[in-house]
């Protein structure tokens, strides 16, 4: 169960920095931006910007609603291309938050405390879709990578969220063109 338990962990915060960083949201103003998006308000062609900040906020708020306490000193940075989100996350709370249940004494002592987790994805959008690529996972300074990481994101996301798409293409917003990454943003293109 110790090897198991640390694997379980993993794919279960691979699926929370997720969360962090596919909504294209951002705190109240950058909400605002994007409901007019969904709603169909903003004339063909428009560029609508969310600075990294504003999707930090939308992502902490998402996460503090999904599951309190589990993460905290939430970090984003987008590049091209790509984003990179950091947290310290409490593996334990994150079990209780999902499963309703404490760890068992292993998982206890594997995974007790508060560990930095870094996640590193790559977004490719056009045509109204997009694509989300997990590149890589840091827990406590191990990275996961590859093969290995591409499974247990799949395995434990399609589970927990099914919803969530990684590793394949999905449509967007009905109103959306494309989302692109830049360094600092996101850029938004309407249909």
């Amino acid at each position: 169960m110790g090897l198991r338990g640390v694997q379980e962990g993993v794919k279960r915060f691979a699926a929370l920095l997720l969360v962090l960083l596919l909504p294209l949201l951002a705190a109240e103003n950058a909400r605002s931006r994007m409901e007019a998006i969904s709603a169909g308000k903003l004339r063909r062609g428009a560029v609508v910007i969310f600075r990294s900040q504003e999707l930090l906020g939308v992502g902490q708020e998402e996460l503090e609603k999904r599951m309190p306490g589990v993460v905290s000193d939430l970090s984003l940075t987008l590049g091209n291309g790509w984003a990179a989100g950091s947290g310290n996350v409490d593996f334990l709370r994150l079990q209780r938050s999902w499963t309703g249940e404490d760890a068992g004494f292993v998982l206890r002592r594997l995974l007790g405390g508060v560990r930095p987790v870094t996640v590193r994805v790559r977004l490719s959008s056009a045509g109204g879709r997009a694509r989300v690529d997990v590149e890589r996972v840091t827990v406590s300074g191990i990275v996961l990578e590859g093969a290995g990481l591409e499974f247990l994101v799949r395995a434990y996301v399609r589970t927990v969220f099914p919803d969530a798409v990684q590793g394949e293409w999905f449509p967007l917003d009905p109103h959306l063109e494309q989302v692109a990454l830049e360094p600092g943003r996101a850029v938004a293109v309407v249909k």
